[in-house]
């Protein structure tokens, strides 16, 4: 496998992941690990790093939409800490540079190309992400591409990554994802979560107290 690319049917949920969804469900996983995290927090000295989560992609094009589809499932079940913002944006071009290089790291999620099986999972890093944008068949990913070139050349490119999957069809016009694509959201959205985690955000479900009962069901919200 190509550096830079990690490709996965099963996403396996680390032992940290303090939140993770689980079918239709966001539950608490590891309380304990939540609450040291935030006492750590406070006791840092430093801010924590500014996490930036794009959802790209075209929304009327069957599994283009799944970059948005996933950050709208994350903001409206989840409630981030401070330092993540999320942009959904299917038309993305250099005036997003701004916002790029004020933050510390960068999270895309969308849908790519690679050759693989309908569905599949891919966490891009690196050289891998840059030539994967550039060579892409769709404009987004290609100005995507250019500014973060540009905002290297600055000297201010945030550390980026983007969590992918492999469509099964972006030539439909159909705001609906395939069945394909559907079946594995929950497997994106905790892929997106370990990610968002492993940059320094933190997402808590927004429907339960923190005593209450540790769910968040998706379907009857």
């Amino acid at each position: 496998m190509a550096q830079g690319m990690i490709s996965y049917n099963e996403v396996r949920v680390p032992s940290t992941l303090a939140v993770r969804p689980i079918g239709h469900r966001f539950e608490i996983r590891n309380r304990r690990e939540l609450q040291r995290r935030r006492v750590a927090s406070h006791r840092m000295a430093v801010p924590p790093r500014r996490v930036l989560v794009l959802g790209t992609g075209n929304p009327l094009r069957t599994d283009g939409g799944v970059g948005a589809r996933t950050i709208e499932t994350l903001q409206a079940f989840l409630a981030f800490s401070d330092n993540v913002t999320f942009v959904g944006d299917r038309a993305l071009c250099l005036g997003l540079l701004d916002t790029l290089m004020e933050a510390d790291a960068v999270i895309v999620i969308d849908a790519v190309r690679t050759g693989g099986r309908p569905g599949t999972l891919h966490t891009l890093t690196g050289d891998r992400l840059q030539r994967t944008l550039t060579d892409s068949e769709f404009p987004h990913q290609v100005r995507l591409a250019d500014t973060l070139a540009v905002a290297d050349i600055l000297g201010r490119r945030p550390e980026t990554v983007m969590v992918a999957i492999e469509p099964e069809d972006m030539s439909s016009w159909n705001t609906q994802l395939t069945e394909t694509v559907e079946l594995r959201i929950p497997d994106l959205l905790a892929a997106a979560l370990i990610e968002i985690e492993r940059m320094g955000g933190e997402g808590m479900p927004k429907c339960v107290h923190p005593q209450a009962v540790l769910a968040c069901d998706l379907v009857s919200a």
